[in-house]
Formats: structure tokens, sequence, C-alpha cells
């Protein structure tokens, strides 16, 4: 076929020290899977100064944790303004943690017109505070149709409160398969109720392994009463870590009577400081007798002002008779206003569910 053609020529190109044909040719066998092939060709092109070949090179080099080398050739495109290599110079020194240095160059290629580059260069921008600016670098980004930049000028406009031009701009960049939009979008509509929608957005970025959505979906699949999917999707997500995640998951694992594996998510999540999970964890150690494991995780919360976690700190230090502690903490749940219902509660899957759908707007991602 006409890939196999190109291949012939390239190839034929690179044998005779063409160095345009040496990268496009190692670019073939990357795409291939022949990375060492690739790289062999990619050198070849690099060391006759070839820019595009030398960022080709670093991001290998990259791939295979090699950042010191990559980081050469990366600044040897650099400087020959190659925009691509900027960028990625850029990266690395962000992960370095040198900041002021990835900055001049992200910079540098966002001035050139690279549209990753100018959303880079807008989250530095934002982390520094200057979110003006930084609202700048976005629209010229999300104007040039990088599904990052639309998704990042989408979440500054959602913290402005601009809900409508934020979903504009993350549906933008849902319609381009990116996760982290297509759960946004999806949680915007959630906020106006539109579930149905809602739901079709979080099972594309759920179908992508992002674990926000797959939290998501599975409480929307939870409100539906189809608890054997919730629990799927909630897994997934509390399995990569999503602490939300795993507080629901021990939730529907409780209710189902599986006390131990409830145990072991609430953990997962309390130990990520998940207020709710720190909670429900300490009043299940309080209800299989380990009072001084359920203090513990009471305290945690009682510390950061939580009114039912003094009161359950209260009751745990009563049960143990130091009844002076206790009428502190018993004092503090109520001069917050907390009455209990009962000795203990626990936080049920319905309270969290305003919280989870909506949820906090999630950082934004740049690469």
């Amino acid at each position: 076929g006409k890939i196999e053609e190109a291949k012939q020529c390239f190839q034929k190109a690179a044998e005779q020290g063409d160095v345009l044909g040496q990268n496009n040719f190692g670019a073939l066998l990357e795409k291939e899977g022949n990375l060492s092939e690739a790289k062999i060709w990619y050198q070849k092109s690099a060391t006759h100064g070839y820019a595009m070949a030398q960022n080709n090179l670093g991001a290998l080099l990259e791939k295979e944790g090699n950042l010191a080398e990559a980081k050469i050739w990366y600044q040897k495109s650099a400087d020959q303004s190659y925009a691509k290599g900027q960028n990625n110079l850029g990266a690395l020194l962000k992960k370095e943690g040198n900041l002021s240095e990835a900055k001049v160059w992200y910079q540098k290629a966002a001035d050139q017109g690279y549209a990753t580059a100018q959303n880079n260069l807008g989250f530095l921008l934002g982390d520094e505070g200057s979110i003006t600016e930084a609202k700048v670098w976005y629209q010229k980004s999300a104007d040039q149709g990088n599904a990052m930049g639309q998704y990042s000028l989408g979440v500054l406009l959602e913290k402005e409160g601009k809900l409508v031009e934020a979903k504009i701009w993350y549906q933008k960049a849902a319609d381009q398969g990116y996760a982290a939009a297509q759960n946004n979008l999806g949680r915007l509509l959630a906020i106006e109720r539109n579930l149905t929608e809602a739901k079709v957005w979080y099972q594309k970025a759920s179908d992508q392994g992002y674990a926000m959505a797959q939290s998501n979906l599975g409480i929307l699949l939870y409100e539906e009463r189809n608890l054997t999917e919730a629990k799927i999707w909630l897994q997934k997500a509390a399995e990569q870590g999503d602490a939300k995640a795993q507080y629901n998951l021990g939730v529907l694992l409780k209710k189902e009577g599986n006390l131990a594996e409830a145990k072991f998510w609430y953990q997962k999540a309390a130990e990520q400081g998940d207020a709710a999970a720190q909670n429900n964890l300490g009043c299940l150690l309080y209800d299989a007798g380990n009072i001084r494991e359920a203090k513990v995780w009471f305290q945690k919360l009682a510390d950061q002002g939580d009114a039912e976690a003094q009161y359950n700190l209260g009751i745990s230090l009563e049960k143990e008779g130091n009844l002076t502690e206790a009428k502190v903490w018993f004092q503090k749940a109520a001069d917050q206003g907390y009455v209990p219902e009962k000795p203990k509660r626990s936080s049920s899957i319905r309270s969290q569910i305003v919280e989870w759908v909506i949820g906090i707007i999630t950082d934004i991602y740049t690469s």
C-alpha cells in the first residue's frame, strides 16, 4: 500500500544520507513499534543537526527513562528554535522543578504559535497567580483547536462562575475525545440535572480509564439502582486510587454486609484524607470493639473541625471512661450545633451524591 511505498522511499533517501529521509524513516519505524531501529535513524539525522529528529530522538529517550540524554537532544532542537523541542525541553525542566527555565522555553514555543506550549505556559502562569495572563494563553491554544487548551480554558471559566461558556469549551475538547473534558462536561450536565446526557459523557471518559469519571458514572448508576454496574465502575476508579470511589465502594460493600472489604476501602480513602471515609472507618472499628483505633480516625477528623467526628470521638472517650476529655469534644460538637439522632451515625452514600456528582473542579492537565 501507500505506507509501504512511502517507507521504501524514505528508506532509500535515509540510506543516501538525507536527513529528512532519515527522520521520516525513523518516524515510520516508531509508528510500527520498531523503536530500536527508529532510534538509530533519528540518531543519524539528529547528529547531522536536523532539529525535528533531535526532538524525536529526545522523545524516544524520555520514553526509555533516559532523561539526561533526552534533555541534551531537546536542548539542541530548542536552540534551533524548533517549537516542539522548546516545549518538550520546558516540560522536562518543569519535571525537574526548574519552573523559571521551563517558562522561558514554553514562552519561546508559545510565541511561535505552538498550541501545546501556549496551554502549558498558561498553566505555569496560573500557578503563579497570573490568572488574566493564563487565560490569554489558554484562549490562544483553544482557538487553535487544542483540546488541552479548550479544557483548561473551560476550567478557568468555570472557576469564574461562567458555566455556560465553560460548557462550550468542555464540549469542544470532549468532542475531540479529551477524557478530563468529557468528565467535566458530564458534571455540568449533572448540575443541570440532565443525567441522561451526563451519563453519556461519563461513560466516554470512563471507557478511556479516567478515574474521576468512573466514580461519577458509578454514582449515577447507583442513583438508577443499578448496584451491580455501579460497583464495577467504583471498583475501577478505586483501584486507580480515587479516594471518593474508594469511600463509596466501601459504603456499597458495607450495605452488602462485606465489612472486611468495606474496611479495606475506607482505610485506603481515609489515608488520602477523605473525611467521610475517616468517619466511617472509625465507626466500623468502633462497632468491632476496636475503640483505640476508632479513636485515632475520629481524632484526625475532629481536629479538622468536623462536628460528627468530634461527637464520635467523645463517645469513644466516654467508652474508655475518659469523661473529662469526652466532655470537651461533646462541647466542641455542640458549639457547632451538632445534634445526634443516634449515638453514632455513619455517612451514607446518598449524603455524598451532590458532592460527588458536582465535584471539585479538576486540575488542569499538561503534557
